[in-house]
């Protein structure tokens, strides 16, 4: 198992899944339907899991409650900013007279 965590951090797995976490969260934005942005937090999860410089069973936990976390986090409050953030373009428009 530390073989494995090893040559993940050799392919700078950690950063890759951080990076590509924010950038799933940003095109969520724009999309009705909430499951980038779960997977973002998967990913987030796995680059904490990862980055922890503890023991595998340690790091798991680290990793699910970081998941938890953004989850609970997502529910109550990032989903005033990332459900159909799309249709906030619509109000802006003026009505067409005839």
């Amino acid at each position: 198992m530390n073989e494995l965590l090893a040559t993940l951090d050799q392919w700078h797995a950690m950063e890759v899944c951080f990076v590509t976490s924010v950038a799933l969260i940003l095109i969520d934005y724009y999309f009705t339907v909430d499951y980038p942005a779960y997977f973002a937090y998967l990913l987030c999860g796995t680059g904490v899991f990862l980055a922890a410089p503890a023991e595998p069973g340690l790091r798991l936990a680290a990793g699910a409650g970081t998941f938890g976390l953004l989850l609970v986090l997502h529910r109550f409050w990032f989903s005033r900013y990332l459900t159909n953030a799309h249709e906030t373009g619509t109000r802006d428009a003026e009505p067409q007279q005839s």
